[in-house]
């Protein structure tokens, strides 16, 4: 990982950032997370991206504007020596009713601005698996042992390039029988210890509140049906349509 510097003074204008998707650490192979998602008519990919060099595996629910990925340690996937660290990030996470961290990890996308404008210090991932010259950039403090994992997505990789040629491809995937289209906002609930700095930047359809537990409740398409479903203790996920 490279350092971006020390913290940048205010910009005249400051970025906008956008929600890319959300994910959940969750058990190997995601199979009782999976469950109560589809028992509730959301449709979760059967396909499992490998996430070489980061140690992970994933699962996906795919929406009109964004995605929702459950996530975990999978000892067949490699780890090269950049992501040791972040592995055992991860490992805490997965562990997060009793190591106390967070299990969410929040991308997002620039709508405006770039890197040199934001207001936090931030660190620059060059993954194995990214085009040369792009980076995922790091919003986590080293200090933030305990918060949700915020980056932002390269230019090439965030969903606005590729997920509406996916519904073409696949709209079996995104015809979920709950009858949801798109995530319209996120609250990311957890201790206070768990509110990271990168709450302060203006992200659009993300929130973090505190909250006695970590948590996250997902709208979907403005909230106006006025239902809402509880997959706690399965998923530590409320679903807001």
């Amino acid at each position: 990982m490279v350092s971006s510097g020390s913290p940048r003074t205010r910009a005249a204008h400051s970025p906008v950032l956008e929600l890319d998707h959300v994910y959940v650490v969750v058990a190997p192979g995601a199979a009782a997370a999976a469950e109560a998602l589809r028992r509730v008519g959301i449709i979760i990919d059967s396909n499992v991206a490998r996430h070489d060099g980061q140690g992970t595996a994933a699962r996906a629910a795919f929406f009109e504007n964004a995605y929702l990925e459950l996530l975990w340690v999978d000892s067949s996937v490699t780890v090269d020596s950049l992501h040791r660290h972040d592995l055992a990030e991860f490992v805490r996470a997965a562990a997060w009713r009793q190591s106390g961290a967070s299990p969410f990890g929040i991308g997002l996308h620039f709508l405006s601005g770039t890197v040199a404008d934001l207001t936090i210090p931030t660190r620059l991932d060059s993954a194995a698996r990214l085009r040369p010259g792009t980076y995922y950039v790091l919003l986590r403090q080293p200090e933030e042992l305990l918060a949700p994992d915020v980056f932002i997505m390269p230019d090439d990789r965030a969903v606005t390039t590729w997920l509406g040629r996916y519904r073409s491809r696949r709209p079996d995937l995104f015809s979920h029988p709950w009858g949801v289209r798109r995530i319209t906002r996120i609250f990311v609930r957890g201790p206070a210890n768990q509110l990271p700095r990168s709450a302060t930047l203006d992200t659009r359809l993300v929130r973090f509140e505190v909250a006695n537990s970590p948590y996250l409740v997902l709208e979907f398409d403005g909230g106006h049906v006025g239902e809402t479903l509880d997959l706690r203790p399965a998923l530590p996920v409320i679903l807001q349509r």
